[in-house]
């Protein structure tokens, strides 16, 4: 019995390094995105820039280093960075979901 809870106990250990290492790899760029074609239910990471909100609607770029790229969200953006979750089409990435990093986090203020 003790040697099936072990096996067990391994296996477990080993799906939920792959879980955490894919879930952490997963996230696209905005660099990314301008390679791909449409894409649904994918999640990109980036620095917030020039927000703007019209009919209810935030306007936003999220970008990296080398890219921008346009985004439309259903309600406010707080923070300089985000992870959203979206549909990519046409060359804006409609939001669903976002989490923001809030800038005191890293610059300790």
């Amino acid at each position: 019995m003790p040697r099936i809870a072990l096996i067990l106990l391994i296996a477990f250990a080993g799906f939920a390094i792959f879980t955490l290492y894919h879930s952490v790899s997963s996230s696209l760029t905005p660099s990314d995105l301008l390679t791909m074609g449409n894409a649904d239910n994918i999640v990109v990471s980036g620095r917030v820039e020039s927000i703007s909100y019209e009919d209810g609607m935030t306007h936003f770029y999220i970008i990296d280093e080398k890219a921008k790229i346009k985004a439309v969200y259903e309600g406010k953006i707080a923070g300089e960075e985000v992870i959203a979750t979206g549909d990519w089409k046409d060359g804006t990435f409609y939001v669903k979901e976002v989490l923001s990093k809030c800038h005191t986090e890293y610059k300790g203020g």
